[in-house]
């Protein structure tokens, strides 16, 4: 028999793809009026091109760098559309920190259309008292089924999507913010999002990180906005990608084999697919405002208690004892009997007491390393010895940083409380924004911190602060760790660098201990910088650049997660 030929895969081209690329080209592109729009609302050239893009394309990813005002030009958009199809309606989904900022952002550029965000309790229109849960969620969809602008977490696409969709008007035109969150299709999320738009002929997706890690997320991405884009993932993954097969059973007598993809091809003619319906500019793309950024690494040599600890950590020593310890205590708790021992801890247990624990959990393992970086009590509170990155942190804030509007990452919230007794002990007041906030607390202290009459000069944030919610008060930004990723990175520098902030440049430090896995990490950022100028275009200039010097990269052009390429460079 002979083989089988594929048949070409017939990219779809927009009719008016030629108007589009002028329009792109422009500089003196104008927009219809709207009585919906406020007078006060004036838009940069940049900003005009963009609303228009969106105005000719009912399904558009807009990847502009943060900071150049996504959500005005997806809102100005929407007004002018509602003028011309009066019972259209729009729905957001973002961030749960971002939910009153977009109502913000309706109120200052837009007038006479209603709006709502999503609350976690809710007076229903006649009832008496404020009710949760479900039951909030079904009150608000339907008191505010006529409402022109609907705003919602991510959260009820998980749990009831078509409720949501059958409380919206037939005309609607649905937005994705931060719609890089959807690069999981296996996630509840991802399935909730995708039977929502079962009849929805206008999607719209808003992000500055496309891709945070892996190609293949993009395409998940326009398989949920446009699905016609590209065909089948198998036939994605031949086009751009370069695969082998990996043995995941290396102890066992049977095993079995996956396909890996190592390193990405073709990304130049992956660009011209999707630009049509995909369109970016960088801060040096419209020369915009936006503040420089000047990356400063404060290198730090470690005290001897993390020294001992760092080193644990790679041997694997400190993760099987804490395993064990756990494994124990719910053992004890359980009264003996392993059964009530969930599973996972019981499988875990096993790998620590074959040797296998670091292969088999490399995330956890790579998190032992960064805690013991970080220092002893992130391990464990009850650990003694001193940490110099916190040393380096408390020198800064009292040193260059003094008086200043601050903001510190970490990627992890149970450090923060550490974090917050340097600022105590300085006498600094501090907010923070983490995962473990209520909504009005998130918003609350976003808004003390960005007061510039605030004597509030600290705001510390996990990955729940970084994307979405603005602190251009502040032009200095403090990693005590850094993100794994890229786009996590790209995302963090956005929250400070925005358009109308004061400052001429944004100083983001990076807290290194030498010989760890902060110094790892930074390498391998810059290697995934590159996949991503190959696969979308220009990154912010100024990250990872330090002193003028490029740093080196690890995986330029790897196609495996940043948990894997780290977990080889460390544990070899």
């Amino acid at each position: 028999m002979p083989p089988r030929i594929q048949k070409p895969h017939i990219y779809p081209i927009p009719s008016n793809y030629e108007l589009i690329k002028k329009v792109r080209a422009s500089k003196t592109a104008t927009l219809n009026e709207s009585k919906y729009i406020k007078p006060t609302t004036k838009l940069r050239y940049y900003q005009v091109v963009g609303t228009l893009n969106l105005l000719l394309l009912k399904y558009f990813i807009l990847g502009d760098e943060p900071g150049l005002g996504k959500t005005v030009q997806c809102l100005v958009a929407y007004a002018i559309l509602k003028t011309f199809q009066p019972d259209l309606q729009l729905i957001v989904f973002t961030t749960k920190s971002a939910k009153d900022q977009w109502g913000g952002e309706v109120d200052k550029f837009l007038q006479g259309l209603s709006y709502h965000v999503m609350k976690g309790s809710y007076k229903p229109k006649g009832g008496t008292r404020k009710i949760t849960g479900k039951d909030c969620r079904d009150a608000q969809c339907l008191d505010q089924k006529d409402t022109d602008i609907f705003i919602s977490g991510y959260y009820p696409l998980t749990i009831e999507p078509n409720h949501i969709r059958s409380s919206r008007g037939g005309n609607l035109m649905v937005v994705f913010d931060e719609v890089h969150l959807l690069k999981n299709n296996k996630s509840k999320t991802y399935v909730g999002a995708e039977e929502f738009l079962n009849d929805v002929s206008m999607v719209y997706g808003l992000t500055a990180t496309p891709i945070k890690n892996r190609l293949l997320e993009f395409y998940y991405v326009y398989k949920l906005i446009m699905p016609q884009l590209f065909p089948k993932v198998t036939w994605f993954k031949k086009e751009f990608c370069n695969e082998v097969l990996k043995n995941i059973t290396p102890y066992s007598p049977t095993p079995k084999f996956i396909s890996e993809i190592i390193s990405y091809k073709n990304l130049p003619r992956f660009r011209e697919i999707i630009d049509p319906y995909f369109f970016r500019r960088s801060a040096d793309d419209v020369g915009s405002e936006l503040p420089g950024i000047v990356s400063r690494r404060i290198m730090i040599a470690m005290s001897p208690s993390q020294e001992r600890l760092y080193s644990e950590a790679k041997k694997g020593i400190i993760q099987e004892r804490k395993v064990r310890q756990r494994y124990l205590e719910l053992l004890d708790k359980a009264g003996g009997n392993e059964s009530l021992v969930p599973d996972k801890i019981k499988e875990m247990y096993q790998d620590s007491l074959t040797g296998d624990f670091l292969k088999k959990h490399k995330t956890s393992s790579l998190v032992f390393c960064q805690l013991a970086s970080n220092g002893p009590q992130w391990l464990d509170p009850e650990e003694t010895g001193n940490s110099t990155k916190e040393d380096a942190l408390e020198d800064l804030l009292e040193g260059e940083l003094l008086d200043q509007k601050v903001v510190i990452y970490s990627r992890y919230n149970s450090g923060i409380p550490r974090l917050e007794k340097i600022a105590d002990k300085l006498g600094i007041k501090h907010v923070k924004v983490t995962g473990s906030e209520s909504d009005s607390n998130r918003t609350k202290a976003k808004n003390i911190f960005q007061d510039p009459d605030s004597d509030v000069k600290i705001i510390f944030i996990t990955d729940a602060g970084s994307a979405s919610i603005n602190l251009q008060v502040s032009g200095y930004l403090v990693l005590f760790d850094s993100p794994w990723t890229w786009g996590d990175l790209v995302q963090l520098v956005g929250r400070v660098r925005r358009l109308n902030s004061e400052h001429q440049f944004v100083l983001v430090y990076h807290l290194v201990e030498e010989g760890t896995i902060d110094e790892r990490v930074l390498f391998v950022l810059k290697g995934k910088k590159e996949l991503v100028e190959k696969a979308v275009g220009p990154q912010p200039k100024g990250l990872l650049c330090f002193d003028g010097i490029e740093l080196e990269s690890i995986g330029n052009n790897d196609g495996r997660s940043e948990v894997d390429i780290l977990f080889d460079d460390i544990f070899g």
